[in-house]
């Protein structure tokens, strides 16, 4: 049993063409299914990057972080109300299964339940779940969806400043934002390279090439843009009684795209002539 199937996460409809390419992005469920991408396909520095800025003893405690927990207790006691949390990536993952008040006592129940989950699935089952649903800004979920919504690319096509960056932005999305507020979350990229140079994490000449980079936001699009498509075929999946959380439909994504290449060059050359609109029929030979 796995963590994700242990977790029976629920999700709204997915259609996707006939090799996988995604056709619609909802971002409305708890959780990513669509986008969770298997262990091999997560650089190696962006866990470690999230360990360092997350939990930096992940691995060696069993769920809860006594030394950070009552750090962070007695600074909240001081401030006289709650400034740090402490929250190791097994709570956050907790909290993530059953969302709960910030509360003391929430607190303590996500540390137990940290524990329960560490002993039965392990450390490294853990914080992969945990990369694939981890909360961003705009309801995205997880490092591949933030990928993409920040920086317009999959996780392992980023640059390692760009890594650090989704490290970063779980703190506080609206906080450091690449859109909003670069210096924010340039100062923060920064800092956490630094304590990842000093950890041994990353050596002198990464943590400098981290600290040159620029970090440029980029844009997010679908590889496929099949709207009416989708449309239909969630009336048919609905009349059909299909459920999900993904449906594989038997678009051709190569056809769908030189298709609306073709038609949308034509629906330009007869603009003057009243076109706005064009359609296709696509035929098999090999079917009829």
């Amino acid at each position: 049993t796995t963590l994700v199937s242990a977790a029976r996460l629920s999700a709204p409809l997915h259609f996707v063409a006939a090799d996988g390419t995604p056709l619609n992005r909802s971002y409305r469920g708890r959780f990513n299914h669509v986008d969770a991408l298997p262990a091999w396909r997560i650089p190696a520095l962006l866990r470690t990057a999230f360990v360092a800025s997350e939990d930096q003893r992940y691995w060696q405690h069993g769920g809860v972080d006594w030394r950070a927990r009552f750090a962070a207790l007695w600074g909240n006691l001081r401030a006289g109300q709650v400034q740090r949390g402490a929250s190791t990536i097994g709570e956050q993952v907790a909290r993530i299964l059953q969302p709960r008040p910030h509360t003391y006592w929430s607190h303590w129940v996500a540390g137990i339940e940290a524990g329960r989950l560490l002993r039965r699935f392990g450390h490294a089952q853990v914080l992969d779940f945990y990369l694939n649903q981890v909360p961003y800004g705009a309801r995205r979920r997880g490092v591949a969806p933030a990928a993409h919504y920040y920086f317009g690319r999959d996780p392992d096509a980023l640059d390692p400043a760009e890594q650090l960056s989704l490290a970063v932005l779980v703190r506080s999305p609206s906080r450091y934002d690449p859109r909003r507020h670069p210096q924010a979350l340039r100062q923060a990229v920064d800092q956490l390279a630094g304590r990842m140079r000093a950890s041994g994490a990353i050596d002198a000449t990464q943590a400098e090439a981290i600290r040159r980079a620029p970090i440029q936001p980029g844009q997010q699009a679908l590889a496929v843009e099949a709207g009416p498509f989708v449309l239909h075929a969630a009336e048919r999946a609905r009349a059909l009684g299909l459920t999900g959380p993904v449906l594989k439909t038997t678009l051709d994504p190569d056809l769908q795209r030189f298709v609306q290449q073709v038609l949308g060059q034509r629906v330009r050359t007869l603009a003057t002539r009243g076109v706005r609109n064009a359609a296709a029929l696509v035929v098999d030979n090999a079917t009829g």
